[in-house]
């Protein structure tokens, strides 16, 4: 409800639904609401015109609890109907709740500049009279935006406001319409709102009406600090804090008038993630063997050496993220990555290396569908039977060194399983001392011979696996152009060949910062 986007220069607006008829059909009950600028705080643009209020389609109405139809079209006046008249407590007591139910609103902590309000939070109460007439009085607050610029260019696509800690914007909070007052509990309050604009909205150089406006509950932010963030499509900021002189009160709207120039944004680091999933496929370079989209790599049976794992991949114009397969003496097995969507929990009957591109125990991809197994390793045995001796790594398409900030990683079932029954047939049980862990290496550049380091443990401590898609933060490494994975295990996995347990591990959802 109330769309504050027209301003009101002259007359009424005359529209179908303003026309109230005192009409009624069988058992059907009746009671008109009026939504005018009278029943409102006033507020001006800079030449003082007032700003008009409507209903908005799709509005209904709740009476005690039991709620109306909802009506066809915009109107100054609307007729809320129910098929018969609902059994109150007493009088007629509305309330016009679009997010909540009766006299329990829900104000949202993300909202969108549409116009309309109601599905935004916003909440009115009033007791119809004996004409079964009512005017809405508004019980939530709102900050009004109007903000210009002569010089950006790039379409601004949210608002975001955060209030000192402990003061609630948003929430489900019950209204106590006996005493007019709302109650002192907030539920799952948020000190920050984000009033987004979908695809994004041009700024202009002078104001031309009321911009947008978002809902909040009703909060003493008088001498405190707001801090409004404007955040543009090319990830531009602009930052500015503001000291309301009055708290937000119910019904009332504070106006935050606003000029940005282009000198004075920011640019924010963008996050962007190789996810892995068909539809966020966005380069146009053909991936490996001639595929394009990821799930082209998965092969009809859960095993990578079909020679599925033979192929290289770039995620071109996203992350930029490119792998390439590691030959070893046993060819593509010396490292390759194996896109999968293959996921199980039988770690005991599909824990061979028939299942090597299935995931423990989880049900997809972090994310969507698909993700990624990783396998490779240095082999460290020394009888010249190694065959992995050259680490298989994630490089970036274009050659720009960049912060990996993080990825999502967890065990494959052949892991799992190898870790549980001490690994091809070795003797080994797992103790306190037993860890199988991941090692990444960070690049900076090509000829770079002290890279940084970080650690993620598949197994640690001889109980601790990771079961669940886990963050792993790699920002540590810092900007890399390569970053390399090792697998290492204690020495109680080290048999008469090496490493006793298959270099696995699955990931997703891997994060880079540009």
């Amino acid at each position: 409800m109330k769309r504050f986007f027209e301003i009101l220069a002259v007359v009424a607006l005359v529209v179908s639904c303003s026309k109230v008829e005192d009409v009624q059909y069988n058992n059907e009950f009746v009671l008109t609401g009026y939504s005018a600028v009278d029943s409102r705080t006033e507020f001006g643009t800079p030449d003082a015109d007032k700003i008009p209020y409507f209903w908005s389609a799709g509005d209904y109405i709740w009476l005690g609890t039991v709620r109306s139809k909802a009506i066809a079209e915009r109107c100054k006046a609307a007729q809320f109907k129910w098929e018969n008249e609902p059994s109150t407590f007493g009088d007629y007591h509305v309330f016009y709740n679009m997010t909540g139910s009766d006299k329990n609103a829900k104000v949202l902590a993300s909202q969108t500049a549409d116009g309309n309000l109601g599905n935004d939070g916003d909440f009115g109460y009033a007791l119809a009279d004996e004409y079964k007439t009512f005017v809405l009085e508004h019980k939530t607050s709102y900050i009004w935006f109007d903000t210009t610029s002569s010089d950006v260019s790039e379409k601004l696509v949210s608002i975001s406001v955060t209030a000192v800690d402990g003061v609630c914007l948003a929430g489900e909070r019950e209204y106590d319409y006996v005493n007019d007052a709302w109650c002192a509990d907030v539920v799952n309050g948020a000190n920050r709102v984000v009033l987004n604009f979908g695809e994004g909205v041009v700024l202009k150089p002078e104001n031309e009406g009321v911009f947008a406006a978002m809902v909040t509950l009703p909060s003493a932010v008088g001498g405190t600090e707001l801090t409004i963030v404007y955040t543009f499509a090319d990830g531009a900021t602009f930052t500015e804090v503001r000291s309301p002189k009055k708290d937000l009160t119910a019904g009332a709207v504070q106006r935050v008038a606003t000029t940005i120039a282009k000198a004075d944004l920011k640019s924010e680091p963008q996050m962007r993630v190789l996810t892995f999933e068909d539809a966020d496929c966005k380069g146009n370079v053909e991936l490996g063997s001639n595929k394009y989209y990821w799930s082209e790599f998965i092969p009809s049976g859960m095993q990578a050496s079909s020679g599925h794992g033979s192929y290289w991949w770039v995620d071109e114009t996203n992350t930029e993220l490119m792998f390439e397969p590691v030959a070893g003496d046993f060819g593509f097995y010396g490292g390759h990555a194996g896109i999968s969507n293959y996921v199980g929990t039988d770690w005991q009957n599909e824990g061979s290396y028939m299942y090597d591109l299935q995931a423990y125990n989880v049900t997809g991809g972090h994310s969507g569908t698909n993700f990624n197994t990783h396998f490779g390793y240095i082999d460290t045995y020394d009888s010249g039977f190694g065959m992995n001796n050259t680490l298989p790594s994630l490089t970036f398409w274009d050659g720009e060194a960049r912060v990996i900030d993080h990825m999502w990683v967890t065990n494959t079932t052949y892991v799992y399983n190898q870790l549980q029954a001490a690994g091809f047939g070795s003797t080994y049980v797992l103790s306190d001392e037993s860890t199988f862990k991941i090692v990444a290496y960070g690049f900076e550049s090509e000829d770079d011979n002290e890279p940084t380091k970080a650690e993620f443990y598949l197994l640690n401590k001889g109980k601790q696996f990771v079961t669940e898609w886990t963050k792993w933060d790699l920002s540590v490494l810092g900007k890399v152009v390569k970053v390399s994975f090792n697998m290492e295990g204690s020495e109680d996995m080290i048999g008469d060949y090496g490493l006793s347990v298959p270099a696995y591990f699955a990931y997703d959802d891997v994060a880079v910062i540009f």
